[in-house]
Parts: C-alpha cells; sequence; structure tokens
C-alpha cells in the first residue's frame, strides 16, 4: 500500500509521513528531498536556477518511481505535485490520497521566517504579512482542485502530528487497508 499526502507547503506533510512511516514500520519518502538527492540541489536552487518546470518534471519522475515500490509506504508530496495531471492520475491510479489541509493564516505562521520556500519569495526578498497571506490565499485555490480529489481530509490545525498520523491509522484499519 502506498499512502500519498498532499497538502499545502507548511501543513506539515513531512513531519506527518515520517511519524505515519514510523508508527507502521513503513518506508518514508519525502519527493522534495528525493529530488534534492537526484540532482544535488536545494528545491529553492532549483526553482532559481532550472525554474519551476524543471523542478516539476523531476517531481513526476520521482512520483511514478514510487509505484515501483514493493514495500508499503508513505510518501510526502510536494505542496503543487497534483498541478500535474499525469501526477494527479498516478497517485490516484497508485495509492490513498491524503490532504493535510490548513488554513491560509496557520500556514503563514508555520512558513513566515523561512526562506526555504521560493514560491513565498518576491526577487529573493522576504514578503510582507500581508504580501504572503495574499500569495498563500492564491496559491491554495490554484491547488485547491487537486486537493480535492483526496479519499481523505485532515484539517490539521490545533493537532500535532502525533494526533493526525494516529487519525490516518484509523481511517487505514476502517477501510481495511492495514
Amino acid at each position: 500500500m502506498i499512502v500519498f499526502l498532499t497538502g499545502f507547503m507548511g501543513s506539515g506533510k513531512s513531519r506527518i509521513a515520517r511519524e505515519l512511516a514510523q508508527k507502521k514500520g513503513w518506508k518514508y519518502i519525502d519527493t522534495d528531498k528525493e529530488i534534492e538527492k537526484q540532482v544535488h540541489m536545494s528545491v529553492r536552487e532549483i526553482f532559481s536556477e532550472k525554474g519551476e518546470p524543471y523542478f516539476r518534471s523531476l517531481e513526476e519522475e520521482i512520483i511514478k518511481g514510487i509505484g515501483k515500490i514493493k514495500s508499503d509506504c508513505v510518501a510526502a508530496l510536494g505542496g503543487g505535485a497534483l498541478m500535474s495531471d499525469r501526477s494527479l492520475k498516478f497517485v490516484l491510479k497508485t495509492g490513498l490520497l491524503i490532504y493535510i489541509k490548513s488554513e491560509a493564516e496557520a500556514i503563514y505562521q508555520r512558513v513566515r521566517h523561512t526562506s526555504k520556500r521560493p514560491l513565498l519569495q518576491e526577487n529573493n526578498n522576504n514578503l510582507t504579512k500581508d504580501k504572503l497571506l495574499v500569495k498563500i490565499k492564491d496559491l491554495l485555490e490554484i491547488r485547491e482542485p487537486g486537493y480535492a480529489h483526496a479519499h481523505l481530509t485532515i484539517h490539521r490545525d490545533n493537532l500535532e502530528a502525533d494526533d493526525v498520523a494516529d487519525q490516518i491509522i484509523s481511517f487505514l484499519e476502517q477501510q481495511h487497508y492495514g
């Protein structure tokens, strides 16, 4: 079984995926980390030097590769991974998609002090709170149609990663997935 976690940057997908994989004894994959290992560059560097389309093509290949894994695993997808129809179709055909949902203000609180989020930067400068919130809301609106395909949506705000992992495990057991 493959469980794909999706959601906006800063929603806690990677942390929740690690927690879930540990609790289930499954393999853990973070698509952003896999891309970084493959090209020996950070996500930010890839966006800056090669552009978002290049990054998205690498992301599609990593996601396809996850389908070849023979053991149970949890994969944390990049926040925009489902913008690709090919990636979305592959994820839905291959595994279970879980949307880790956060509101814009909660996302802002989690990402406001980081420079690792290239889509939340403007000319390599941090944005003001108002501009950053607008950018988060705009990106959420654009990405929501992909997130809406999830088999399960968990509202993550005010929950610890451990609690979200437990909710996913409960869902898997109720659906007889494991």
